[in-house]
Parts: structure tokens; C-alpha cells; sequence
């Protein structure tokens, strides 16, 4: 498969033409501006892009996404990167994304309702939804949200090979039934592929989709767009193989590649290391609310 992010000759970091640069440029005084009137929405990634964390992030990929998203339409890429940013500083009742620790997610995480492991053959990254995993009686929506939320936030932050913008998604639909179809958490889930993290998915596999998944599917992709809705593919388990290479896939999918371990995911481990940024964040906010009392 010959990716748009390797392969395009324009729209993307060193590949601008005239007038996409002028637009990337334009969006970024409109940034300083926005922020400047709105400072708790300064990304954490932007306060500590030279940290080892971040393992030299470029916050003008980011940009770009969003541009490119909306065609380098000025105004709408950055109003939505603006929405994007005013969700993130305010997500539930002003916790932030930036301040979701392991602890908060680690339940939903060991479930393996969402993890990461190996790469397709083109080199992107892959990570599997386990639908099964998840069960409405069992979840309070607010902890699966932010679950969410924090997957995003941390698969946009984990480190790439070098071009590559984009995730492979695994969904693994095996064994779901109605107990698992949670249509809040899923326009939760779209809303966050296609409005937050615009530019991110480079394809989604659907496995093993049992009938009961297709009226809920007929309604989930009303929520995504048309450029979004082509990158899902509806295979069997036995096809993972024409897009994975078996040492790439974990022994429960049939590959070679061992099995999975939570501590080695690419995305618990980030986590765990911008944990102790968030307890001094946040001590931080205690701090400055107190002081005003």
C-alpha cells in the first residue's frame, strides 16, 4: 500500500506549496492570539516540546493535520483546532486531557479494551479495539470516556517512523453482543477521529463483524465523514495476514510476535512517564485555587 503522508508531493511537513505555507503560517498568528486570550489552553506538548518525553514532537505536524483536514481553509482548520484545544483544557469539569494520569485509565487498560502492538507493512503503528472488552453495565461512561480520550491523546504523542502520520486500527467485533454496542462512548470515539484527531487513521479494519454489528454500524458511520468512512474495511481474522506480517501480529491474532504485555505498550509507557508532570500540574492548581480563597 503506498501511503498519502510518504508519497504526496504537497500538504505535508517540507512538501508545502506557496500557498499552503502562507496558511500554516497565518494559522499559527491566529494561534498566538487565541492563546493569549485563552492561556489554559496552551498545549502541554507546545510548554514542553524539547522534553525526552516527546521525543522531538513537531507541533507543526499537528497544525497540519488540521489543515489539511479542511483543505488549508484557514478559517475552518483553526476553528477546529481551536474547538479541539477549548475541549481538551475543559474535558470534564476542567480535569483536561493533558492531566489524565495512568492511575485514572488503568482499569480500562487492563481490560484491553484499547491497546498497541507492532506495525503493518508499511510501517504504521497498530493499535487493536477489542470490542468485547468493553461493557456498558461495568464501565461508568465518565472513566471510559476519558479512557478514550487519553488513547487519542496518547497515540498522537507516541513516536512514528520517520513520515509516517498514521495508525493502522485494528476492531476486533469477535464475540460482541448488545452488552458491548455502546452508541454514546462510539460518537464519543467518532467525534474524536474526526473533529480532535483529524488525520490520524490510516486504515481501520473491522474483524470478524458479527450480523448483530450492522444496523449499529449503518448508524455509527452516519457520524463520519465520507473521507473517513472509506479507510474502514470489514475482514475476517484470517485476512489480518495480507496486512500484517505474523511477526508483527500477537499470538492470540495467530501471529509470531509473542504476546501482548501492558507495561511494554508504547502508549502505558508514555503515560507513565508524563505521570509525574501531571501530580506537579496539578499540585500546582491546588496551589493557585487555594491561594485565591
Amino acid at each position: 500500500m503506498v501511503l498519502e503522508e510518504v508519497v504526496s508531493e504537497s500538504g505535508y511537513l517540507g512538501r508545502l506549496n506557496g500557498e499552503q505555507q502562507d496558511a500554516l503560517d497565518a494559522f499559527k498568528v491566529k494561534l498566538e492570539e487565541f492563546l493569549k486570550e485563552n492561556p489554559e489552553c496552551v498545549p502541554v506538548e507546545e510548554i514542553n516540546r524539547k522534553s525526552a518525553e516527546l521525543n522531538g514532537y513537531q507541533m507543526e505536524l499537528i497544525y497540519l493535520k488540521f489543515l489539511r483536514a479542511r483543505t488549508f481553509k484557514l478559517k475552518d482548520s483553526f476553528n477546529l483546532y481551536s474547538e479541539y484545544l477549548l475541549w481538551k483544557a475543559h474535558f470534564q469539569d476542567d480535569l483536561g486531557v493533558d492531566n489524565i494520569s495512568t492511575a485514572y485509565i488503568e482499569k480500562e487498560m487492563r481490560l484491553k479494551k484499547g491497546f498497541m502492538f507492532g506495525s503493518d507493512r508499511d510501517g504504521r503503528p497498530i493499535c487493536y479495539i477489542k470490542l468485547a472488552n468493553h461493557k456498558k453495565s461495568e464501565s461508568p461512561f465518565n472513566e471510559a470516556e476519558a479512557f478514550v480520550a487519553w488513547f487519542f491523546e496518547m497515540l498522537k504523542r507516541s513516536p512514528k517512523p520517520p513520515n509516517i502520520e498514521t495508525v493502522m486500527t485494528i476492531a476486533d467485533l469477535k464475540g460482541i453482543g448488545m452488552e458491548n454496542l455502546d452508541m454514546a462512548l462510539s460518537k464519543v470515539w467518532s467525534d474524536l477521529l474526526a473533529s480532535k484527531y483529524p488525520e490520524g487513521l490510516g486504515i481501520c479494519l473491522l474483524v470478524d463483524a458479527p450480523w448483530i454489528f450492522s444496523a449499529f454500524w449503518k448508524v455509527l458511520r452516519g457520524f463520519l465523514d465520507v473521507k473517513t468512512r472509506e479507510k474502514f474495511v470489514f475482514i475476517s481474522r484470517e485476512q489480518l495476514k495480507d496486512y500484517v506480517d505474523l511477526d508483527q501480529l500477537p499470538t492470540e491474532y495467530g501471529g509470531t510476535g509473542g504476546d501482548y504485555v501492558m507495561e511494554n505498550d508504547p502508549v502505558w509507557v508514555l503515560g507513565k512517564k508524563l505521570d509525574k508532570e501531571i501530580e506537579e500540574r496539578l499540585a500546582k492548581k491546588k496551589e493557585e485555587k487555594e491561594k485565591k480563597l
